[in-house]
Order: structure tokens, then sequence, then C-alpha cells
């Protein structure tokens, strides 16, 4: 009895000193949430867009809306290891696109170098991925590395990202298994298509069936 009083008295002090608030907006919410309903309604789906990544594969990147609010706050919580929240985006992922729609034999998430997977904690693609997978029960595969420690994105012009992704991966040894399958690329967020498609090259090598990618934004 005790305890469950010391737990209310210290949920309702919690309450008053950091009231819960929508992640995107801001708007004060009942309890607490990642976004508010309205935000969640408001969220613009937007078309897949394609990329050519050789004569006999082509790459559909699947989204969720745009790079912008609601979303784009929730992508930056990466830099404070804010877990919670990319599960969150994994949820609307499967909830709102056309993802469980799509023949998939393996999730396979975009790779971070360790330097900056020690440095955040965790490797949002990797908890995206996992997230599906527990929603699907489609395997995650870690079929790639990364082999050098890329700048952000975000950071760089856009005429230099394929430049500074390029040769930036490299398969690991148990990808046997890929030839012939269906492949989703796993990501948070596509700015120019950079990424994506010095991933795809590489896992063209494995003759699998197709290679498609998921992300929660999308800027192009």
């Amino acid at each position: 009895m005790i305890k469950q009083c010391l737990k209310q008295a210290y949920n309702a002090a919690l309450y008053i000193l950091c009231p819960p608030q929508c992640f995107s907006c801001k708007a004060y919410t009942p309890t607490r949430v990642i976004l508010c309903e309205k935000c969640e309604q408001n969220l613009e789906l937007i078309a897949p867009k394609m990329f050519e990544i050789n004569k006999s594969y082509m790459l559909t990147v699947y989204t969720l809306t745009r790079y912008t609010n609601p979303l784009r706050p929730m992508l930056f919580a990466k830099y404070r290891s804010d877990i919670i929240v990319v599960e969150k985006l994994a949820q609307l992922i499967w909830q709102k696109s056309i993802v469980p729609h799509v023949k998939i034999d393996y999730f396979i998430p975009i790779p971070l170098h360790w330097t900056r997977n020690m440095k955040r904690g965790f490797n949002q693609a990797e908890i995206l991925a996992t997230c599906l997978s527990n929603y699907s029960n489609i395997p995650v595969l870690h079929a790639m590395k990364r082999t050098r420690a890329t700048q952000y994105q975000i950071h760089v012009e856009n005429t230099d990202r394929r430049c500074n992704v390029k040769n930036a991966f490299e398969l690991n040894n148990f990808t046997e298994k890929i030839a012939g399958k269906h492949i989703m690329l796993v990501d948070d967020s596509c700015t120019t298509g950079s990424t994506a498609i010095e991933a795809a090259k590489i896992l063209t090598k494995l003759n699998p069936a197709s290679i498609n990618m998921i992300v929660a934004c999308r800027a192009l």
C-alpha cells in the first residue's frame, strides 16, 4: 500500500514538473506518448521512388513521408541514443506503410561504422529492422559491414554524397543465403539515395531476386 502511494505521488510530481508532450508539435498530452493523435493522423504518406542500380536491378525505396514534420524531429533521437523513439518509427512503418504487403525474405539494416556505433550505443537501422522482424516474423540478416567512417550525409553537399559512401560497404561471409531471395534494406531516412544505391550494388553480387528499401522519411 505504501509503495503504491509513493509510486502515485512520484508519477503526479513527474507529471507536474515534466508534463508529457508530443515529440513533434510539443502539444501537451494526457499520457506519455511519442506523437499525439493529431500528428499521427496528419502524416502525409508519399509514393515509393525507384532508382536504377544496373541493367538487371531496380531499387524501390518505400517510405512513410517526406523529410519533414512530424517525423523529422524523431530522426534526430538517434543522436541522443533514444531507442524508444526509433521503436516508434518502426511501429509507424509497419502500421502505415506498404511494407506488410511486399514480398520480403530478409530485412538487411544499413550498417554503421563501429566507431559511430560505439559513440551512439546502437545502430538505428538495426533497431528498425529488429522491430519490423518482430512484427512480421521475417528474419534480419546482417549481410554487410561498413569499412570506413564516412561523414554524415546531411553534412555533405548533394554532389559529393555519392563519393562519400563509395566503397564504404563490404559483404559479410555468410551471405550465400541471399541468392534468389527478396531483400529489404532498412534505414531511418533517404536523402539523395546514394547510401541506398551503394549498398544495393554490393548485394547484387549475390544474385537476389529483388532489392528494395524501407525508410521512415525521404528527402527527394
